[in-house]
């Protein structure tokens, strides 16, 4: 007689919690561990008692300026490495940009003038992808008007500090231009018979190494060939197109020569 006890699906998970000392930043490193296990009991064959770990998930949870939230997790399993997991959120949900891209066009709107324009979703939806952003700190209400005893927000997207010099100030201009940009993207891209490669849209991005002489050096030739062109007149020839320059930070990048 043979008696074999089975143990599937089982899993044991840990995390970590690291803060900043201003709590303006959170990561929590998740990790979990997936196993089947076999017991025999009375054993007369050749089957022995075994446990397989069949996946391996790593990964880390991350929280920024009380706006952003995202995670990635890689699996391990059968010898390779996937990603099973990758998202930022609060605005790069697809409804959430349409709803940003609806207030950066009427400056601000309340939620039955959102939904006047974005007719495919459902109501109930709309007004919890709202409360997110509004929860983020990427819309805030600027003003409410009394409607059949109730009262009616109006939003906009959230204003920067009056300082903007600040760090703090700094980082919502940019996040704000950000946001605007990629709206600019998913309207041009949720139009149909638009073509990317007609309208020449080009993304490029390139590390240098470059002294704060260079870089000034290199920001006013930038500006010079700008200014050329901004003299150009519209004509039929011209088209009307966007061009966003950024110089974003970036790690120190050790380069080797031979």
């Amino acid at each position: 007689m043979i008696l074999m006890l089975l143990v599937c699906g089982m899993s044991a998970s840990a995390q970590l919690t690291l803060k900043s000392e201003k709590g303006d930043f959170e990561a929590r490193l998740i990790g979990r561990a997936l196993f089947d296990g076999g017991v025999f009991f009375s054993d007369k064959t050749s089957l022995g008692n075994a446990v397989e770990v069949y996946d391996v998930r790593m990964g880390t949870v991350i929280r920024f300026l009380e706006r952003w939230t995202g995670k990635i997790e890689m699996g391990f399993a059968k010898s390779k490495v996937s990603m099973k997991d990758i998202y930022i959120d609060a605005c790069l949900n697809p409804v959430r940009q349409r709803i940003l891209q609806v207030l950066i066009e009427k400056k601000e709107a309340s939620a039955a003038q959102i939904l006047e324009v974005l007719t495919d979703i459902p109501r109930a939806s709309l007004y919890r992808h709202i409360k997110i952003l509004a929860d983020a700190g990427v819309i805030e209400a600027v003003r409410e008007v009394p409607k059949r005893g109730s009262v009616e927000k109006f939003y906009a997207l959230a204003a920067p500090p009056a300082d903007a010099k600040t760090n703090e100030g700094m980082n919502q201009m940019i996040q704000a231009a950000l946001i605007a940009l990629a709206n600019d993207f998913s309207r041009y891209f949720s139009e149909g018979g638009n073509d990317p490669q007609k309208d020449m849209l080009t993304l490029g991005q390139a590390t240098l190494m470059l002294s704060d002489e260079e870089f000034t050096a290199f920001l006013a030739e930038y500006s010079q060939m700008l200014a050329k062109f901004l003299r150009n007149k519209p004509s039929a020839e011209c088209k009307t197109r966007k061009i966003t320059f950024i110089s974003s930070p970036a790690d120190d990048i050790l380069f080797l020569s031979k």
